[in-house]
């Protein structure tokens, strides 16, 4: 509708985990000596990006191929 802003999409039921699927990553640093990467969320906006340990992006080798 109209000036209604679109719902965001649930996260993703893996494995009886829920994850949230990565659109894009924007930008890495180091902090205390771990690499950290910038993330932006599929179906979310800029306001919630949010910095992200490798860990967290298991299920994201594309992306983080892309990315590099």
């Amino acid at each position: 509708f109209p000036g209604q802003c679109p719902s965001r999409p649930p996260p993703v039921e893996v494995e009886d985990e829920y994850h949230y699927e990565v659109n894009e990553i924007l930008n890495s640093q180091v902090v205390r000596g771990r690499l950290q990467y910038l993330v932006r969320w599929k179906g979310y906006g800029p306001e919630d990006d949010t910095w992200e340990p490798r860990k967290n992006l298991n299920r994201a080798p594309d992306k983080l191929w892309d990315f590099h």
